[in-house]
């Protein structure tokens, strides 16, 4: 498929955050609880990478990002060893840094879909086990620029950056691989 800049779409993806979740008090999302905020981040502590690094990348599948951090709270989060740290993101359409709306509206599931597996793809989030090793066609297209409260995340990324140097699949280890 042929990359063309002016067909590319670029997408604002603003953050919010952090959240500190600590165990010790009472945790409330609540400024969380809006429909415009599509993509979570959540940073923490990892054996190998160290402290405040991007654990997991995920959407709110119709949700909103405190019931989505509530499902993760009950499966997970509650395991890790010190405080974690969660940001918000909304999705638009970019149209220039002067123009970034002052409240987001939810897009369409194609986009946040598209949006989240870049994310995740050119992060490589240490607790994502999908979009790690390979890009989809749908995010060939996209530029992602991270604004905001985006903590450890590149300003700017792009599938086509991925693809134009052969980096849209990665090999990944399986446990039985030699080094």
């Amino acid at each position: 498929m042929h990359h063309d800049i002016d067909n590319e779409q670029k997408i604002s993806v603003h953050w919010d955050g952090p959240i500190e979740i600590n165990w010790k008090d009472e945790i409330d999302l609540s400024a969380f609880n809006i429909d415009g905020y599509v993509i979570y981040l959540i940073c923490g502590t990892h054996g190998m990478y160290g402290k405040n690094v991007p654990l997991y990348i995920g959407k709110t599948e119709k949700n909103t990002v405190m019931n989505r951090i509530g499902q993760h709270l009950i499966n997970w989060l509650k395991y890790e060893p010190d405080s974690v740290y969660i940001y918000a993101a909304a999705v638009q359409k970019f149209a220039s840094w002067e123009d970034l709306p002052e409240t987001y509206s939810r897009p369409d599931e194609n986009l946040i879909s598209a949006v989240e597996e870049i994310l995740i793809y050119a992060h490589q989030p240490a607790y994502n086990k999908i979009h790690k090793s390979i890009l989809s066609e749908k995010s060939r297209n996209i530029r992602v620029f991270n604004s905001g409260k985006r903590t450890a995340l590149y300003p700017e990324i792009s599938g086509f950056m991925f693809y134009q140097s052969g980096l849209q699949s990665r090999p990944l280890l399986n446990d039985d691989s030699e080094l």
